[in-house]
């Protein structure tokens, strides 16, 4: 998208979600003012982050899946599942793109909820 000002300046070329408010800034572009805060609707970018490469995080996940495919075949392992009030494990990876920096931050998360008596967990 491109905002030019009256005097046929451009002054802003980039994505629209860069802009909190367009009409807003149509109408002060009109009255001939200055724009202001041009990323002001970005997200800033973590400075702590779990960031992953994703090959990484695949490979996690197919190592953990071959894991679980072992514990589903094995007989011991089915009944002690069948006893839990709940056995479940999801794989996540959340991406988040940074316009401002143009980064992609993934974070990969292992989520494995085992409950029932101490003996079947």
């Amino acid at each position: 998208m491109v905002l030019v000002d009256t005097n046929g300046k451009i002054v802003f070329k980039e994505n629209p979600y860069l802009r909190k408010n367009l009409e807003d800034d149509i109408d002060k572009l009109l009255k001939g003012e200055t724009l202001q805060d041009i990323t002001s609707n970005v997200e800033e970018e973590p400075e702590v982050s779990n960031n992953v490469d994703l090959a990484t995080a695949i490979d996690e996940i197919e190592k953990n899946k071959k894991i679980l495919s072992v514990i589903k075949s094995d007989e011991k392992e089915q009944e002690r599942a069948a006893k839990m009030y709940r056995n479940s494990c999801v794989f996540v990876i959340e991406a988040n793109y940074y316009i401002n920096t143009r980064k992609v931050h993934l974070d990969y998360t292992n989520c494995r909820n085992l409950e029932g008596d101490e003996d079947d967990v």
